[in-house]
């Protein structure tokens, strides 16, 4: 594995509290995002996912591919804790990507829109960690906007994976920073502990909306998203002093999904280059690691 998975303190693995759209959340020390505006281009990719109808809620998520998006579970189905919520492809998002300057919340604040349909998942729930670990989805776009925008490579070279290290930037649209231009960027945070599974724990200041969110490195002057962002442990209303396991923020190892992704991105490529139709059903099956 390119991150190996650590064991943390058992009073973390007992003690928790999971907030997927809670309106606290877990700043360590202070808080060192900055706005970016004009959006740099490795950082173009990355955009919004609303729910349709509209809630006034979104998440982020940001191309893999030419005509597919990466997000958390929880922000392409956001109707998952309903008792009787069966994931569907038929669940329809809309993808906002490009900033324009305008507010995040204006239909102008961007030039690239899609609707997204959901074509592979994790088996995610919040009862257990290792449901945490399917916290994932993958969405195909209507309209290519990786073909204007790009895409966020999964894995840095197989060459440079020994020499990784733990500092890592974060990229998103948190809700508190919605009247700002640009994309909200945090550059040289830090993985803080590892596990259980393929979860790790961060210190970049995470809060709603950031959900969905690469977690990235770089090498040789390019960024890889290593995982995304899934969300807080015990969110505080104020800023904390230090960075505490038990409430650590929370990112998903792309180890958990990589493979999952890669073959429907694959499958896809065969399918234009040979003329077969694809089985969406096979795509929508959710996928266990």
């Amino acid at each position: 594995m390119l991150l190996k998975t650590l064991a943390i303190q058992a009073l973390v693995l007992v003690f928790f509290t999971i907030s997927g759209l809670s309106a606290q959340a877990n700043i360590f020390i202070e808080d060192l995002r900055q706005d970016v505006f004009p959006v740099p281009l490795e950082f173009q990719p990355i955009g919004v996912l609303r729910t349709i109808p509209d809630d006034e809620r979104w998440g982020t998520a940001f191309l893999v591919g030419q005509c597919h998006i990466l997000t958390a579970f929880h922000v392409a189905f956001p109707n998952h804790e309903d008792e009787n919520f069966i994931p569907s492809g038929a669940t329809k998002s809309s993808f906002h990507v490009g900033r324009t300057g305008e507010s995040r919340n204006s239909p102008s604040g961007f030039s690239g829109r899609s609707l997204a349909t959901p074509v592979a998942w994790g088996s995610y729930n919040t009862q257990t960690y290792s449901g945490l670990e399917g916290d994932w989805a993958l969405l195909r776009l209507d309209d290519c906007l990786g073909r204007r925008f790009g895409s966020i490579s999964l894995f840095p070279p197989i060459s440079y994976s020994n020499e990784r290290t733990n500092n890592i930037h974060s990229a998103s649209f948190p809700q508190d920073r919605s009247d700002q231009v640009g994309l909200t960027v945090e550059k040289n945070c830090r993985v803080r502990d590892f596990g259980p599974g393929l979860l790790s724990g961060i210190d970049c200041a995470i809060t709603v909306g950031a959900s969905g969110g690469p977690i990235l490195e770089e090498a040789d002057g390019q960024f890889y998203a290593v995982g995304i962002v899934i969300r807080e442990m015990n969110p505080q209303p104020t800023v904390l002093q230090s960075y505490e396991a038990s409430s650590r923020n929370m990112a998903l190892l792309s180890e958990a999904f990589v493979k999952d992704v890669r073959a429907v991105l694959d499958s896809e490529i065969v399918t234009t280059l040979f003329g077969q139709e694809s089985n969406p059903e096979v795509a929508r099956i959710p996928f266990k690691n």
